[in-house]
């Protein structure tokens, strides 16, 4: 992680594994995302038009593949745990994720780029 300071501090930037966190006058931040094309705008698009529960199912079933349907909310689960503090070992026992899967979600948690805190918070308001 790298930061540096604008002019006056005014600005800072902080890259994260190729994301950017742009911090302006008033603390706001922008997102740059680390893979941005047209394709990746037209798969972003494509899930914020997701209304249902089976949408997102239908979706999901035509895109990905059984292994990263799996995966997925195997980590998302992760997440959770992590944010509830329980321990690896428990988290791999639970959800039968290896140690190396747990810690880089929880790298993901305190470095990444907020994707997972902000689906937390609606997905485990606790």
């Amino acid at each position: 992680m790298t930061a540096q300071a604008g002019n006056a501090g005014s600005y800072r930037r902080t890259a994260l594994r190729g994301s950017h966190f742009v911090k302006g006058i008033g603390g706001r931040a922008m997102f740059t995302p680390k893979v941005q094309n047209e394709q990746t705008d037209l798969l972003m698009k494509a899930l914020l038009s997701l209304r249902t529960m089976e949408d997102a199912y239908r979706f999901c079933e035509d895109v990905l593949t059984v292994k990263e349907l799996k995966s997925i909310p195997q980590r998302l689960e992760v997440a959770v745990m992590l944010k509830h503090k329980v321990t690896y070992q428990e988290i791999a026992n639970k959800t039968g994720a290896s140690t190396a899967t747990i810690s880089r979600v929880n790298r993901s948690l305190l470095y990444g780029a907020d994707g997972y805190k902000h689906v937390l918070k609606e997905i485990d308001p606790d």
